[in-house]
């Protein structure tokens, strides 16, 4: 009876040390914020007027950090697979992705136009007094007068914002929060605590609300494939298809006019709400094939246990 393998007893640490590597990735995000803030400080160099540079320095930052955490993160873990997942994504995968991205965008947009229309029948109502806080918040414009925004600051921020910033918050919410919870949670309840994290983040109800939903839908694609890169592409897609190409529109970059504006605009919208279906049929896909696999990897669990038994 040699063979017979005893499951290890879980100690108290197996369960600590995921919380302590969540709250140390939230620290070192945070960290970064600050750190990037007093170096511009010291530089003299105003934050407001060129926000561009410091979202774009505040997220490397932070890449570096979290990256530089990951990598150590055996030091919370027994087992040599922690830390955030990333593989080499497949075509077939990408563009099932990149269909819940723009349904993504679809389910946000139709979430605002019910919050225009609320705070729209209920004038000086908490919800338009929130949606004001939220056009202040998100407007790049709301401290600093366009003319005084250089183009190579609006460069810098249109690149964080696009590609810097999710590549941060991907590593951060997916990959060292949401990873940890898969661990020792069922899916569904780690998805759901990691999604209230990243809305609670975002600061003001609004955007807690539609991040929250973001959360969820993007948790389940990392639940479902283990692999950053495709909520990294979500996460992309959704930040420049979201804002990012609007800025540069208004910004006077190309010149367009106001009814050709307008139809780009009514034309994303139209597709992005399309798209709405499609993004839960991928969903779907991802979820059968992650239900299959797992069934496979049980199969062979339950046939290396009886080989060792036999042993």
């Amino acid at each position: 009876m040699s063979g017979i393998t005893v499951k290890k007893k879980k100690r108290i640490g197996d369960y600590l040390f995921p919380l302590v590597s969540i709250a140390s990735a939230v620290t070192i995000f945070f960290a970064a914020q600050y750190a990037a803030a007093i170096l511009m400080f010291a530089l003299k160099i105003d934050s407001q007027k060129y926000e561009g540079a410091f979202v774009m320095l505040y997220n490397v930052l932070a890449i570096g950090g979290l990256v530089v955490f990951s990598s150590q993160s055996r030091f919370f873990y027994s087992d040599k697979n922690s830390g955030v997942h990333y593989k080499k994504p497949e075509m077939i995968k990408v563009i099932l992705v990149i269909m819940i991205a723009f349904g993504l965008l679809g389910l946000v947009h139709t979430y605002m136009v019910a919050a225009t229309t609320i705070a729209d029948h209920a004038k000086g109502g908490v919800v338009e007094q929130e949606l004001e806080k939220y056009s202040e918040a998100v407007d790049r414009y709301s401290e600093v007068e366009v003319e005084e925004v250089s183009k190579a600051d609006k460069i810098f921020y249109y690149v964080g914002v696009a590609f810097v910033v999710p590549l941060a918050e991907e590593l951060l919410f997916r990959g060292l929060i949401l990873g940890p919870l898969l661990k020792k949670y069922h899916g569904a309840l780690a998805v759901i605590i990691s999604a209230v994290i990243f809305g609670v983040m975002h600061g003001i109800s609004i955007h807690i609300g539609y991040a929250f939903m973001s959360g969820i839908i993007i948790g389940c694609v990392y639940c479902f494939t283990r692999n950053i890169a495709y909520t990294y592409i979500i996460h992309m897609i959704f930040n420049f298809f979201g804002s990012i190409i609007h800025m540069i529109l208004e910004d006077g970059w190309f010149t367009v006019s106001e009814n050709t504006m307008n139809a780009i605009y009514s034309y994303s919208y139209l597709f992005q709400f399309s798209m709405i279906i499609p993004c839960f049929v991928a969903l779907f896909i991802f979820y059968a094939r992650y239900k299959k696999q797992r069934q496979l990897e049980k199969k062979q669990e339950e046939s290396e246990e009886k080989e060792t038994i036999e042993a």
